[in-house]
């Protein structure tokens, strides 16, 4: 019958329909968990990425700073070696100094290297790399120095694998020998 075959041809379209409807749904709700999903893990994976260059960051800095550390000491021995061998000596000069700024208490260490020969002091201050703090930092041990021991330093001078350009201009300005690479 022509009836019956229209209403089931209604009824497969309308199922049709439907379960395109469901499927076009489910379809979009599958789409936005995956965008959301993806979003998380992409949070997740640039939060372990930062997280993981902060580590690297770390150790290589930490390692970096042991080499200069053994660098330092190395061409300390190695130049007191040869400074004894022409007759002169090696002493090490060290100060802490607290001051107050406001109501900040600030306290510093420095130590300068003394090379005596022939009744001359010879200053030096021994860096794996130089910058413009530095330079300032070893004139202020300089003048620490001086109005300690009421003695002026013959020659001033910084040995370093590196110098930046500022510490350079700085220590021409203040009559400091920098020995680099």
């Amino acid at each position: 019958s022509e009836e019956f075959d229209k209403k089931l041809q209604k009824l497969s379209e309308d199922l049709k329909n439907e379960f395109y409807q469901a499927l076009q749904k489910q379809s979009e709700e599958f789409d936005k968990k995956l965008q959301k999903q993806s979003e998380e893990f992409d949070k997740k994976l640039q939060k372990q990425s930062e997280d993981l260059k902060k580590f690297i960051d770390a150790r290589v800095g930490i390692l970096g700073e042991r080499w200069g550390i053994n660098a330092e000491i190395t061409i300390h021995n190695f130049a007191e070696e040869i400074i004894k061998n022409w007759g002169g000596t090696v002493k090490k000069w060290k100060k802490k100094v607290e001051y107050k700024v406001a109501n900040i208490t600030i306290k510093k260490s420095y130590e300068i290297d003394i090379v005596i020969s022939d009744g001359k002091e010879i200053l030096v201050e021994v860096k794996s790399s130089c910058d413009k703090n530095d330079v300032e930092k070893f004139l202020e041990a300089i003048a620490m120095y001086e109005e300690e021991t009421g003695k002026k330093a013959s020659d001033k001078v910084i040995v370093t694998f590196f110098a930046r350009e500022d510490a350079k201009l700085l220590a021409e300005d203040y009559g400091i020998k920098i020995i680099n690479a």
